[in-house]
């Protein structure tokens, strides 16, 4: 009798341990195409991340070029209020005093 007893526990938990290694085995497979998936999306945001710190180079060249003419046009409009500055001066100090 206790011979057919353990070989019936043997037998169920056999089976118990079959049905939880086939779920196991499912879930496992979830998780590689979700593993997979979650590749894919890192390297497209990788790639993404590339191209956008190319953009921002690119961006900041061109803002510093920019500032570079800007500086070279405010040098121009300095020089250019510089002579008007001395022309009004020199005008004004020649006018005779107002009576």
């Amino acid at each position: 009798m206790d011979l057919e007893k353990t070989i019936e526990f043997i037998l169920e938990n056999q089976a118990k341990t079959s049905a939880q290694v086939g779920e196991v085995s499912a879930q496992m497979g979830q998780l590689t195409a979700y593993v997979s998936q979650l590749q894919s999306l890192v390297g497209r945001i990788a790639q993404q991340q590339l191209e956008l710190t190319q953009h921002m180079n690119e961006f900041q060249q061109g803002i510093s070029a920019a500032f570079v003419a800007l500086a070279e046009a405010q040098r121009h409009t300095d020089e250019r209020m510089d002579a008007l500055v001395a022309v009004v001066d020199d005008l004004v100090r020649r006018r005779p005093p107002q009576q």
